[in-house]
């Protein structure tokens, strides 16, 4: 018969691994779907859109589908995947400093479309919130 303890410690570990497991998951995205030709593919989207400068809103989107960048106020991480010439962010996480008067709409970012050298950035309803220029 198993002790009290060993059983104790198996569930434990048993948590443990379904607790790491389930936080891998949650953390790996889509990589960019470069099957598709044009504006939209995974290839032209990849690299800095806005200006990099402090308090700018800006993204930087990597291979790997994920991106990172900067409402002008603060940080901002997510994954996005391409399908054809539209970019479809996921949820962005975000530091939550206090910036007075400073316009941080691209954190209502939800999608994208680029024509050119522009991203233009649109929110959950689909409204035009902003342009980024690539850089």
């Amino acid at each position: 018969m198993k002790s009290l303890r060993s059983i104790s410690r198996g569930v434990r570990s048993f948590a443990v691994a379904i607790a790491v497991g389930l936080s891998v998951a949650a953390c790996a995205g889509s990589a960019p779907d470069d099957s598709s030709e044009g504006a939209g593919a995974a290839g032209t989207v990849v690299g800095t859109w806005g200006d990099t400068a402090r308090s700018m809103p800006h993204l930087i989107l990597a291979s790997d589908g994920t991106l990172t960048g900067n409402d002008g106020c603060n940080n901002i991480s997510a994954t996005f995947a391409v399908d054809g010439t539209t970019i479809t962010f996921d949820p962005f996480s975000t530091t939550l400093k206090a910036c007075f008067g400073v316009d941080t709409w691209l954190s209502a970012g939800h999608a994208a479309e680029v024509d050119g050298d522009e991203m233009i950035v649109t929110n959950v309803d689909g409204v035009q919130i902003g342009t980024l220029t690539r850089a």
